[in-house]
């Protein structure tokens, strides 16, 4: 009797098995799949941060931009090396300018103009990317898409989607077009919260073996020479807060409410004379690897200074929200939604440095 249990047990067991190897290895392929297709499309966002910081190449920049409901467009002669840049614009609105970074140093220069001084970071472009494709790996789903060719070159279609939208948005997200051969970024299609089309812009004569020069870009130690009588119109001061607010006489902000994924950036100094007055302002800065969140901190000098201070202080490009608190001005600048920059303002108190 217990043999023919056994028995009988071993048959149900052998067709149970064959029942499911019959049923499920159509699912199993499926989930391989998509875990394969997964992988492929990380492994190629790591691939392109690190061709787009670690390489050298030229190449020509095509811009169209949305703004106002308006397409702008614009193109520039681009050269990058690794920890260097230069861009010198051809086309559009801001025709005959260029500007560029070394090491940690950024620049511009106006058409006919000297050079100027523009900013200061704390970490260097390769530092920056690296923190902050830990980030994107984080927060953002990569998908495959179909391959296509841009300026006659092959290239794969990778998008990326947040994954913790807020507050009813949908994006920022991005569409990239990555080489197959280098791995470098050849076009990005930039989508803002709401997924409405903001910009894109894609390269064309690509060289992989561009003739760099000492004068191909601008060296230290002339933008520091630039320095004489002025300072950057931004510094960013890395995790030292208490030097933001030694230089400015405004505590950088510390919000209590960061919207899912962010992570403190780092802490800086805004300079503004566009009103003819210096204008200081204390600030924090947020990312979420593509998203960057900016927290202004600063007392109006000028009646000219708007609430906002939009069209008189370049603070970027993004939504931007303000408050007045305690006595100072707290103004919140990025890619998300009105509500989501409310949320943030109301969790942050001004402060005057002691």
């Amino acid at each position: 009797m217990v043999c023919g249990a056994a028995i009988l047990w071993s048959a149900k067991s052998r067709n149970s098995e064959a029942r499911a190897n019959r049923e499920t290895p159509a699912k199993f392929v499926r989930i391989d799949a998509e875990e394969e297709k997964s992988r492929r499309a990380s492994a190629l966002l790591e691939q392109s941060t690190r061709a787009d910081n670690e390489l050298s190449y030229s190449a020509l920049s095509r811009t169209v931009a949305l703004v106002g409901g308006k397409s702008v467009t614009s193109e520039a002669k681009i050269t990058r090396a690794p920890r260097h840049l230069s861009i010198e614009v051809t086309s559009g609105p801001q025709k005959g300018a260029r500007s560029g970074y070394s090491q940690r140093w950024f620049w511009r220069r106006d058409a006919g103009r000297a050079l100027q001084p523009y900013a200061e970071v704390a970490r260097t472009a390769d530092q920056m990317a690296a923190r902050r494709a830990r980030l994107l790996a984080k927060n953002y789903t990569t998908t495959l898409g179909e391959s296509q060719n841009v300026a006659g070159r092959a290239a794969q279609v990778l998008e990326l989607r947040p994954r913790y939208p807020l507050d009813g948005a949908t994006g920022p997200a991005r569409r990239l077009l990555i080489d197959r051969e280098s791995g470098l970024t050849l076009e990005i299609e930039s989508f803002n919260c709401d997924l409405k089309p903001i910009s894109r812009s894609s390269l064309s004569d690509l060289n992989l073996k561009p003739q760099i020069t000492p004068v191909t870009f601008e060296t230290p130690k002339a933008i520091f020479a630039s320095l004489a009588g002025r300072d950057w119109q931004g510094e960013e001061l890395g995790d030292d807060s208490r030097n933001a607010a030694k230089k400015t006489g405004f505590r950088a902000p510390k919000p209590t409410f960061l919207p899912p994924g962010f992570e403190l950036d780092g802490y800086g100094v805004h300079r503004c004379r566009t009103t003819g007055v210096l204008q200081l302002a204390a600030f924090s800065r947020y990312t979420d690897g593509l998203n960057t969140l900016t927290i202004f901190a600063f007392k109006p000098v000028n009646a000219n200074i708007q609430k906002n201070m939009r069209g008189f202080c370049d603070f970027g490009a993004g939504t931007l929200s303000s408050v007045e608190n305690n006595g100072g001005r707290l103004v919140a600048l990025g890619d998300l939604r009105s509500k989501t920059l409310q949320r943030v303002l109301a969790s942050t108190k001004f402060e005057m440095a002691n």
